[in-house]
């Protein structure tokens, strides 16, 4: 099990993490799909989503909004969250503490550096921050379609039973 307190920084962990956090052109990062990440382990009823602007992704067909009007989309039955702002996870998580990113933890100077547009799935578990960062940014993220996928999934069998998708 990992500890949340303050680790020490050696020369490798800091390359591996500027590393990570170089700036890429935005001439590749055009299209605002690449762009979306997972946030798992939210709180539906916080303050941050009653207060916010979301949208529940079911209503979005519905919306005469372009999706970037939204500060995310919500997948209320697995509890998380698509977006690609790191506003979002900072109003989830205001009280995030610990820092884990790719396995190792960093402090929260680093989280801060790190850009939104790298992350590729971010869990919440009380006051630390899990953070998976992206394998290739020219491609969808795997994550935001297996978890509407899940979403979809649960959707229909609350709705119509196990089995039983009429």
């Amino acid at each position: 099990m990992m500890s949340c307190t303050p680790s020490t920084n050696n020369a490798a962990e800091k390359a591996e993490l500027s590393e990570m956090t170089s700036s890429t052109s935005n001439d590749s990062i055009q299209n605002e799909e690449l762009k979306m990440f997972l946030v798992r382990g939210v709180d539906m009823n916080s303050k941050a989503i009653t207060e916010g602007n979301f949208i529940w992704m079911g209503d979005l067909p519905q919306s005469d909004q372009p999706d970037s009007y939204y500060d995310g989309f919500t997948l209320p039955i697995t509890k998380s969250i698509i977006t690609g702002k790191k506003s979002v996870i900072n109003a989830l998580a205001p009280n995030a503490s610990c820092f884990i990113i790719d396995g190792k933890q960093y402090p929260k100077e680093k989280y801060d550096s790190l850009p939104a547009y790298r992350f590729q799935r971010v869990d919440i578990k009380g006051d630390t921050l899990i953070i998976e960062t992206r394998y290739a940014l020219d491609e969808p993220n795997s994550d935001v379609t297996l978890a509407i996928d899940e979403e979809s999934r649960l959707y229909r069998r609350e709705k119509f039973g196990p089995g039983l998708h009429e």
